[in-house]
């Protein structure tokens, strides 16, 4: 039985330590990047970044003049599937609106220094209006907002 105890006794232990030391590389892994580490971890984690997106959308009529296109709507393109966005233009073809965007952080010490990043990932934007021919973007973290062009078969 006293044997039992002891065994019992040194898992917990082993527990204890184990977590106590994955504790310690976690707060050091929130550390600054270039900040230094000990030990040899890694940390990552995935999940989504909102993101602003705005600008204004034009239409090229005919005869070669541009116009803004108002209540052109905009929709997210999954492979064959698509899910509208909120928002809309206005009369003068400006937009904004939020979009949330994939994300990936990771972190490990590496020759006692933090070294990490985070990678933003991409979205297809399909954007319409009645009238015009359907344009497409991908839209990333490098978006700034400008004028997307479509062609229009009259005013709109």
């Amino acid at each position: 039985m006293r044997k039992r105890q002891l065994l019992a006794l040194f898992v917990v232990l082993n527990l204890l330590t184990a977590c106590a030391s994955s504790g310690s590389a976690r707060r050091e892994s929130d550390a600054p990047v270039g900040s230094p580490c000990t030990g040899a971890w890694v940390s990552d984690t995935d999940g989504v970044i909102v993101f602003k997106f705005g600008g204004s959308v034009v239409g090229r009529q005919k005869n070669g003049s541009l116009r803004p296109v108002e209540a052109a709507t905009f929709h997210v393109v999954y492979g064959t599937q698509r899910e509208k966005l909120p928002f809309t233009t206005n009369r003068s073809g400006q937009f904004r609106g939020e979009i949330l965007l994939s994300s990936y952080h990771g972190r490990r010490c590496k020759g006692g220094k933090v070294e990490g990043g985070t990678v933003v990932g991409r979205a297809e934007i399909a954007i319409g209006a009645k009238s015009c021919t359907e344009a497409q973007l991908i839209l990333d973290s490098t978006w700034k907002p400008r004028p997307i062009e479509l062609v229009c078969e009259h005013g709109s």
